[in-house]
């Protein structure tokens, strides 16, 4: 049990640490140059403000958005976040094309799209919840959709619920809808 309690409190100081150095940070650094969204497909300009959403991989959440983007009219703002827990100098400029992962996501979406408008939003950051509201904020998104996290309860615990936190500093005109 003391083994455990141990472990458990110096995991909570180290994640109050985290939180007290990213707080410090606030939004001081820029938003990286991919983050800002040139249109995949659609028409050229984009006059009505986006549906954004954040993914990681291709499931439900995503297909979600594209048929609400579909069904509203709106264009969709796609955006994919490699978190990474350090930053290095050439992160900021990595371009989604570099990232399979990303390039995958982007594709699937802009097939299922066909003609509806796609923005694709690309970032490299230590802190995703962070990013996700400054793109929003940024594009002026009307809806952002986040799906359930998947990751275990450990993780959250240690990591932050990336829901939570996108929720408590979200811009009131922004409306957050969480896909489960």
């Amino acid at each position: 049990r003391a083994f455990a309690f141990t472990i458990l409190a110096v995991g909570l100081v180290l994640r109050g640490l985290a939180a007290e150095r990213a707080k410090k940070a606030g939004t001081a650094q820029p938003l990286p140059a991919e983050a800002s969204p040139t249109p995949l497909s659609g028409a050229g300009k984009i006059t009505s403000p986006p549906l954004m959403c954040a993914v990681r991989r291709i499931g439900r959440t995503l297909d979600f958005a594209i048929d609400e983007a579909r069904r509203c009219g709106l264009p969709l703002a796609l955006l994919f976040i490699r978190q990474q827990p350090v930053l290095a100098s050439g992160d900021q400029r990595r371009k989604w094309q570099e990232d399979v992962e990303a390039s995958a996501i982007f594709s699937y979406a802009q097939r299922r799209l066909g003609g509806h408008p796609l923005l694709p939003c690309y970032a490299v950051s230590d802190a995703p919840a962070r990013t996700i509201v400054d793109i929003a904020a940024t594009l002026g998104a009307a809806r952002l959709i986040l799906g359930v996290s998947q990751r275990s309860a450990l993780l959250n615990v240690l990591r932050g619920n990336v829901i939570r936190q996108v929720a408590k500093i979200l811009p009131e005109e922004i409306h957050l809808l969480i896909y489960s």
